[in-house]
């Protein structure tokens, strides 16, 4: 079967004709129809830079190499109209934070409206109904009202199911979310989960969720990656998160969420902080921070290998291997 969205060895790098600097380096995934995939670790490690690049919509002094398959095109490669015919038509994105990524000055209805005719080209009659049946099946109270509102108006959860709405006005097939429960309170976030889980459901809908919460993930997603320092250091299906994690900085994520019922600690810290993109130790980058690390991890990037069906790691030592100490 041919995946919908390819990625294959995805880099970007900062300033790349003065003072280069990798962000994201050697990415690959495939994503299918229908299918959330999880993209996870914590904030800097990557996961924002990798989304923006296949969106097209990099920062200014950036610059992305590699792939990004879709519609027997590579992304990566396209300029002008041939972009913007990708970019909120095919693959749509729900940005981190509603309050910046909506227009303060405009109502939500220009908002929703606008690039429907401009993409699917539709008059503003068709367009404005279009919209009206979005919010509705974004649980949005008075449609007819949100459209001539502002999003001050609104709450965090509001805004968030707003830009979901906006994200799927023009029916693409991948929807990329950032962070889309950060800063909500649970009930609302399990709100926006359900909601995108009955949209992939419903359309087809191909999710790439992004986030540094493996819990969320693992309410929602098919399969994970989880990225460190701009590289993917794991990767498997999500039932194999909690119980077949292999690497250390998976372990270490999972062992710092909240656990009640732990009959150790129940909140269990990583030590030291990520490294800065211009600042990578050399070999692992996670080898300062890492309890099973060896003199032989700061010396070269430990390739990420399959060590099981759909299931990568890139720890040479693994030591979780066979169940391993926990």
């Amino acid at each position: 079967m041919t995946a919908l969205l390819e990625v294959r060895r995805l880099g970007v790098t900062a300033r790349p004709d003065t003072a280069p600097v990798t962000i994201v380096e050697d990415v690959s995934f495939t994503m299918e129809r229908g299918e959330v995939l999880g993209l996870a670790g914590e904030s800097g490690s990557g996961k924002t830079m990798t989304a923006l690049a296949l969106m097209g919509i990099l920062p200014a002094q950036s610059r992305a190499t590699g792939e990004v398959r879709f519609a027997d095109e590579d992304v990566l490669k396209l300029r002008g109209r041939a972009l913007r015919q990708i970019q909120g038509r095919r693959i749509a994105m729900v940005f981190q934070d509603p309050s910046s990524a909506l227009h303060p000055m405009l109502t939500i209805g220009r908002q929703m409206t606008e690039h429907m005719r401009h993409h699917l080209g539709i008059d503003r009659r068709d367009s404005e109904q279009r919209a009206l049946d979005l919010l509705d099946q974004v649980r949005i109270p008075d449609p007819k009202a949100a459209l001539k509102a502002f999003p001050h108006q609104f709450s965090g959860g509001m805004r968030q199911r707003i830009q979901i709405a906006i994200a799927l006005a023009c029916e693409p097939d991948v929807l990329i979310a950032d962070e889309p429960t950060t800063a909500l309170d649970v009930t609302i976030q399990a709100g926006v989960l359900r909601l995108l889980d009955g949209l992939r459901r419903d359309r087809g809908l191909a999710v790439l969720l992004i986030t540094h919460d493996l819990a969320v993930l693992s309410a929602l997603a098919d399969r994970v990656v989880v990225m460190y320092a701009g590289r993917i250091v794991e990767s498997c299906a999500v039932k194999e998160l909690a119980t077949g994690n292999r690497h250390p900085y998976t372990r270490a994520l999972l062992s710092s969420l909240p656990r009640p019922d732990a009959r150790g600690p129940a909140l269990v810290p990583i030590g030291g902080t990520p490294p800065s993109p211009a600042a990578r130790p050399p070999g692992c980058a996670f080898n300062p921070r890492c309890d099973f690390a060896v003199d032989a991890c700061a010396s070269a990037v430990p390739p990420l290998v399959e060590i099981g069906q759909g299931h990568h790691s890139a720890c040479p030592l693994d030591p979780f291997a066979d169940g391993g100490p926990r």
